[in-house]
């Protein structure tokens, strides 16, 4: 079932290029192992917009969303739980250290 999304905000849209083409290593590994419909069959799209946020990794046709956290978490909890509380509103959530990510991930 396609959910039907309002279209982002131009300047949520441009900061979403923006960080796909800065992404960090691990972010970098992660979509070059689920691109393609390599994982499962899923499409899965990175930096989507869903809402006020920017999932790194969205698969719709699973209602799943994938963050991957770096440094620059470390003192925004507050802002990661509204995060990952709205994503969880009809979405499955998983969220990890790029840290962990990346030393678990064979490439």
């Amino acid at each position: 079932m396609h959910r039907e999304e309002p279209k982002a905000p131009q300047h949520m849209t441009k900061f979403a290029r923006h960080l796909r083409k800065e992404a960090p290593v691990p972010e970098r590994i992660l979509w070059g192992l689920v691109r393609h419909r390599q994982l499962g069959g899923f499409k899965f799209r990175r930096q989507q917009p869903l809402g006020p946020y920017l999932a790194d990794f969205f698969c719709e046709e699973a209602n799943l969303v994938v963050e991957l956290d770096g440094e620059s978490h470390t003192d925004r909890s507050t802002h990661d739980e509204a995060r990952t509380t709205k994503h969880a509103i009809g979405t499955s959530s998983a969220a990890a250290w790029q840290s962990c990510a990346l030393a678990t991930t064979s490439y």
